[in-house]
């Protein structure tokens, strides 16, 4: 009866080099293997967003500035917080998964606890200013 490992073929001891072909170099797969390459390259990925996300908000409280005592909330309030909504949703949930991708794998269920917290405190403290 063989074993399981004889019948997998093996690179390491073997003479016939030129029967495996490998997509990426060895310096590509090095480059993909180091710590923080990783996450350099997935912080990237989330620039567009962190950039445009703010700048719709501020155009959203630019919008806002138009309210006055006159003016209708369906015409001035509700446009101007559909923007800032929008924004803000740009913004916060790409900030999240980048912070939340930069915390080492073996931490990252108290990182995600210790976001949801403040993020729910944030929020108790904001409905308290807003509602005295």
């Amino acid at each position: 009866m063989k074993s399981a490992t004889a019948s997998r073929p093996s690179i390491i001891g073997s003479d016939s080099h030129d029967k495996y072909q490998f997509a990426i170099s060895i310096l590509q797969s090095g480059a993909d293997c180091a710590p923080n390459s990783i996450s350099l390259r997935d912080c990237y990925r989330f620039r567009p967003l962190l950039v445009t996300g703010p700048i719709i908000v501020a155009v959203g409280f630019l919008l806002m500035l138009r309210a006055g005592s006159s003016t209708s909330y369906w015409l001035c309030a509700f446009p101007a917080m559909t923007v800032i909504a929008v924004g803000m949703a740009g913004a916060v949930a790409p900030l999240t998964t980048a912070v939340l991708m930069s915390v080492n794998s073996c931490h990252s269920g108290a990182a995600s606890g210790l976001n949801t917290a403040i993020a729910r405190t944030s929020g108790l403290v904001a409905t308290t200013l807003m509602g005295r």
